[in-house]
């Protein structure tokens, strides 16, 4: 079911390259031409490099900058909200942040993502698991995913329900030491979901034969749940985590709208 890229121009709307911009080195380029025209050749080609490694190459370079910038000032957002007391959801790199304590105190290797969207967090995911499976049930939403992923050689995006591939990913041999980030909830116009809107109750229950292969799960958006139509009750999540993942074995919290169920040591 691993999706391969079709159109290499596709990428998400809100960073596409705009055919009438200007470069960036048409801006600065007389500045850049008067310093190479009065330093040495050493300076010259140590600022050459400087600048070779800012500047976009391409357009998924670009997105990829873009991306970077709005997840840092996203992520001091929130830590202004948490200062006054303020904070509700979390923007995308704050989340990244907690996936990544998380992946050290549980010691995980290989992350599994029911949720892909436009593949921002398995992007950064791929930084620090040595394999990332990222499931999109959006044909739209994965094509965009995979072109995006293309630079990331660890990374598989499978076009499917997380509910069904879920069984099969933890099925394959050498799958152990996994961190399972549920995220494929629907939750906007381009989100799509299979038989059930809020699917993080089934998936448990899935999860559960696999405990023993299972070092931490993360349910996103806890805040949505018992509020958006057809999603279960918050109690109803927290209870069906509570009897699949026993406390003798597994810690469970809530964490800055997350629902987090972390192996014990």
């Amino acid at each position: 079911m691993t999706l391969r890229a079709t159109n290499r121009n596709i990428i998400p709307s809100e960073v596409k390259r705009s055919d009438t911009k200007c470069h960036p080195e048409q801006s600065e380029g007389s500045a850049i031409r008067r310093f190479f025209s009065t330093t040495g050749a050493a300076h010259r080609a140590a600022v050459q490099s400087l600048w070779d490694g800012l500047r976009p190459q391409n357009d998924n370079h670009r997105s990829r900058m873009i991306t970077k910038v709005k997840g840092w000032l996203g992520h001091i957002l929130d830590l202004v909200d948490a200062v006054r007391f303020d904070f509700k959801n979390p923007h995308s790199y704050t989340k990244f942040r907690m996936i990544q304590s998380l992946k050290q105190k549980s010691k995980s290797k290989i992350l599994i993502e029911a949720g892909t969207y436009f593949g921002v967090t398995a992007d950064r995911c791929s930084r620090i698991f040595d394999k990332v499976y990222t499931i999109e049930l959006n044909q739209t939403l994965a094509q965009k995913a995979i072109y995006f992923l293309e630079p990331r050689k660890n990374v598989t995006v499978i076009k499917g329900d997380a509910l069904k591939v879920l069984p099969k990913l933890l099925e394959l041999n050498g799958t152990q030491n996994v961190f399972v980030y549920l995220d494929g909830h629907v939750c906007g116009p381009m989100t799509s979901y299979g038989d059930f809107p809020g699917p993080a109750v089934e998936e448990l229950k899935t999860l559960s034969s696999y405990r023993e292969k299972i070092n931490a799960i993360v349910i996103d958006d806890f805040r949505n749940f018992g509020v958006e139509k057809n999603f279960p009750a918050k109690s109803t999540l927290v209870k069906v985590a509570e009897d699949n993942f026993p406390n003798d074995r597994f810690d469970i919290s809530i964490h800055w709208d997350q629902l987090v169920i972390l192996r014990k040591s």
